[in-house]
């Protein structure tokens, strides 16, 4: 019977032992991976407009204009915290998901109401240089189709930017408005895209300072001619002008591109696969950490009745809680220093990234050293009562 009793206390310590380490490995991942609060606290210490910058510099420059990404990073600098407290909201719901606390997800509803909210969305027209964005366009599509006898005035003069510079805030305004209307139909709230961005109010604007310019400097065949008949021909070429260009660009599919609508769904439908799967682990993980919490319990209790022993319970105890701080604790020190560093090195991220991840992995090794912390006080205390309670039954 003794040999029994000794080889079920040694079984039961091992269990113990593994089932300490697995419970400190589950409190690891339940504080952090799987903690709504953690991940927010690691996008609040993000430099948002840092990150953004070093990323459009290393990877997007030839892919987005400098315009457009420019006023991406004006944004995420002056509505930081806001952007912050939105991409709170928004992982609340997924973690709501991701944790059963709600049935089902719809990502891009999450993102319509959260990063892509038109308050977000009007600050970034708010930001864009559309004179820098729109020049090019509007001065390519009047030399291919001006009269000869404007060509020079409209090459050499700045009477499109001067325009551009004029209605600017009228065109952000119409902007906002298509902001929001392609924002909806991406998330399917609306069904194919209806807007339109007048630019006549800019096409009237460049023929009062071409008007301007051909008045003073008219072309050599008007040189003898009354002003009233050189503003008269200009009238003739600019109308002719006119009656070429486009008074409203629409904003569709075929501006936006035809896959542009297909390629946001496939991300939307990737993410909410990929959430589905992390539910899964979640819902998995959960069941594991319970077991874990109850076979820590049982195997304590079983100890505590095989030994009958408050002083020899305490000394099994002192023993496994203090190798298994001796495990949990060097492992997630040296995780923490170690690997880190192994995946900024293979991850070759920009440098404001970089010490974002940094910050973030080293973080993550915390509960674990904690809890070999508590493990190790616990180990300790043990010892510190089975010799208390060794003296007294000596005395």
């Amino acid at each position: 019977m003794k040999t029994l009793k000794i080889a079920g206390i040694v079984i039961l310590s091992v269990l113990l032992f593994f089932s300490l380490n697995i419970l400190a490995a589950g409190i690891t991942v339940e504080r952090t991976i799987l903690n709504a609060g953690f991940v927010n606290s690691a996008v609040q210490r993000a430099d948002l407009p840092g990150i953004l910058e070093q990323v459009f510099n290393e990877q997007a420059a030839d892919e987005i204009s400098s315009g457009i990404t420019d006023a991406l990073v004006s944004v995420a600098a002056s509505r930081q915290t806001d952007i912050k407290v939105s991409a709170e909201s928004a992982l609340n719901s997924v973690y709501d998901y991701i944790r059963s606390k709600t049935s089902q997800i719809n990502l891009a509803g999450v993102l319509r109401s959260s990063l892509l909210a038109d308050e977000f969305l009007h600050a970034f027209v708010e930001e864009l240089d559309l004179v820098e964005i729109l020049r090019e366009n509007f001065e390519l599509e009047i030399s291919e189709k001006v009269p000869a006898q404007l060509k020079n005035y409209t090459a050499h003069t700045l009477a499109v930017e001067k325009a551009l510079q004029d209605n600017e805030l009228l065109l952000k305004g119409q902007l906002k408005d298509a902001a929001g209307n392609v924002a909806d139909y991406l998330v399917g709230d609306t069904g194919l895209v209806q807007t339109e961005l007048n630019i006549s109010a800019v096409v009237d604007s460049i023929g009062e300072y071409l008007m301007e310019e051909f008045t003073e400097s008219p072309p050599e065949y008007l040189s003898d001619v009354d002003e009233q008949l050189v503003i008269t021909e200009f009238n003739r070429l600019f109308n002719e002008l006119r009656g070429k260009l486009a008074e409203n660009i629409a904003i569709d599919e075929e501006l936006m591109g035809s896959d542009f609508k297909v390629q946001f769904d496939q991300v939307v439908e990737d993410g909410e696969a990929g959430l589905s799967q992390v539910r899964e682990f979640a819902t998995g993980f959960r069941k594991s950490f319970i077991i874990s919490i109850a076979a820590v319990l049982v195997c304590t209790l079983l100890i505590l009745l095989l030994h009958r022993s408050g002083r020899r319970s305490m000394l099994n105890f002192g023993i496994v809680f203090v190798m298994c701080a001796i495990v949990v604790l060097p492992a997630a020190i040296a995780g923490r220093g170690m690997i880190p560093e192994q995946v900024l090195t293979s991850s070759q991220a920009p440098a404001a990234i970089e010490s974002w991840i940094l910050g973030i992995t080293r973080a993550v090794f915390m509960p674990a050293i904690i809890t070999g912390i508590v493990y190790l006080v616990i180990g300790m205390a043990a010892f510190g009562a089975y010799i208390f309670l060794h003296r007294q039954e000596q005395y």
